[in-house]
């Protein structure tokens, strides 16, 4: 990275998952992004280096999904911090375009917090075939930033994002800060903003008056990083609910989407519900609790077991393992490394019935990497096909049976490729109890990639599909067992399920592909 880079303020990438974030920032860096922790968590964050003009470099930071400045999960409350650890000069906010009127929410918290914001209307094209309509200079009238139409996967509005991004850097930083709060609460955020200054441990750069207002509504990390007594902010809590009629401060975010239906009134017009478009009633029979079952039947049968297991498993690996490297590549190695190591003792341990080259290569290449390639292939289709936040909705119910929630199947699907990463991942799940169960049932009975790629060779080699019914059969004996006991044995009840439900689209095969490859 440039010194220029690291010493202008980075340019911060936020918005819901799912709209598109990753493939923007990839658009914008290219193979010049690096991944790390945010300081003091597992949670990682893309960096890398945006030529925002010839000459001119800054670097962007791609932050985890959020869906407001008041987190739910560990990824939230780390977005939420980078906003706020260093000076930020511009946060770029992605949204859906089909469902600006369900985002706009956050883009106002985000003004409100005093940031220089663009607002990034991504799938355009997908909005424009759903017939929305979008009055973008109106849009950016009403809120006083820039508002730029999209298609990142296309690179389509990347020259009108360099423009607005140069406009809103040019910008004075807004004065405002939290104003439309003051509005809503009265003086109490004012009064509770002037007992932080020199008293709290808060991010370098957030505002007292955010602070005020994230620790009113209920943020449990920031009223602890205030170091006020829970009298105060008790009381404080009462006197915003007397003025509000009676609701509790946390119901402000109500009081935000009213507003953002104020800004977008004659702007946005969809002149489809999204109940009425034939793919959402496709997805909602996906995650239908009975109609949903024979499309995750056919899923499991023809992805998992006929692509993975017989195809990869049994017919790729049987023609890599037995042609090409049996027949082909091994015999030259091992003629190759005898004629350079004529001693038994040495060449043994390179080649031979348990040799490094022979016996290592020929199953990491020939047993391992079809199988772990196929299912990545597989985990991408279904992925940026939209299923598995359906597929999440549709086990909901099973998953309560284990003290868990229809979140918590991704991570399991993605320990089937990686257990390591998808402990990670378990820090997406809103309780501690949760990620403890999750962890348990991903180290104790799911196989990672590695372990199916020997499993489905063996398998796939006898050709019994009887097999793979005993074998899943006993992984979700084993499965539910665990996950009873732990839901019973650990304290707590169950977390509340709220998953946005992303639209069906036909997965691109490029994206597919970049993504099995990484």
């Amino acid at each position: 990275m440039t010194p220029a880079a690291t010493q202008a303020p980075p340019i911060l990438l936020v918005g819901q998952p799912n709209v598109g974030k990753s493939a923007l920032f990839g658009a914008l860096t290219g193979l010049h992004a690096h991944v790390s922790n945010y300081p003091g968590t597992t949670v990682s964050m893309s960096r890398g280096t945006w030529e925002l003009a010839p000459g001119r470099k800054l670097e962007l930071v791609d932050t985890p999904g959020a869906y407001s400045l008041l987190p739910v999960t560990e990824d939230e409350r780390v977005t939420r911090d980078a906003l706020f650890r260093e000076p930020v000069a511009a946060a770029l906010h992605m949204v859906e375009a089909n469902n600006l009127d369900r985002s706009l929410a956050t883009t106002l918290e985000l003004q409100a917090a005093g940031l220089r914001v663009v607002l990034v209307l991504n799938m355009w094209d997908e909005a424009k075939r759903s017939g929305v309509q979008v009055d973008c200079a109106g849009l950016s009238r009403r809120l006083g930033c820039p508002v730029v139409p999209m298609v990142a996967v296309r690179a389509e509005g990347f020259d009108q994002l360099r423009d607005a991004v140069e406009e809103v850097m040019a910008a004075e930083a807004p004065s405002d800060v939290g104003r439309f709060w003051v509005d809503e609460f009265g003086p109490v955020v004012d009064e509770f903003a002037s007992q932080l200054n020199g008293r709290a441990s808060l991010p370098p750069f957030m505002p007292p008056r955010i602070a005020a207002v994230l620790s009113l509504r209920g943020s449990q990390d920031i009223t602890e990083a205030c170091d006020l007594e829970s009298g105060f902010v008790a009381t404080a809590r009462q006197r915003v609910a007397q003025r509000v009629s009676g609701m509790p401060p946390v119901a402000a975010i109500l009081a935000l989407r009213q507003r953002a239906g104020e800004v977008l009134d004659g702007l946005f017009v969809r002149p489809r519900k999204p109940s009425e478009t034939l793919r959402h009633r496709f997805g909602m029979v996906l995650a239908h609790p009975l109609w949903g079952l024979p499309f995750l039947a056919v899923v499991l049968y023809f992805g998992f077991y006929q692509l993975v297991g017989v195809y990869a498993a049994g017919d790729l690996v049987g023609l890599l393992e037995e042609k090409v490297f049996g027949a082909w590549v091994m015999p030259a190695v091992t003629q190759g490394v005898e004629s350079v190591l004529p001693w038994p003792v040495l060449s043994s341990l390179l080649v031979g019935e348990y040799g490094i080259l022979t016996l290592g290569i020929t199953y990491a290449l020939a047993l391992v990497l079809p199988v772990v390639g196929a299912f990545f292939i597989l985990f991408s289709l279904v992925e940026d096909s939209g299923y598995f936040p359906r597929l999440a909705l549709l086990c909901d119910r099973l998953f309560k049976r284990v003290g868990l929630n229809g979140r918590a199947v991704i991570t399991m699907i993605l320990g089937l490729g990686c257990s390591t990463m998808a402990t990670v991942t378990t820090r997406t799940l809103e309780k501690p109890r949760d990620r403890i169960i999750a962890t348990l049932l991903l180290v104790l009975t799911i196989p990672c990639s590695a372990q199916l790629g020997l499993i489905m060779a063996l398998l796939g080699s006898r050709g019994g599909f009887s097999l793979w019914i005993t074998y899943v059969g006993c992984l979700l004996a084993m499965f539910f067992l665990v996950g009873f006991v732990a839901a019973k044995v650990l304290p707590g009840r169950n977390a509340t399920f709220h998953m946005e439900l992303v639209p069906m689209r036909m997965p691109r095969m490029g994206n597919v592909i970049r993504k099995t490859w990484h």
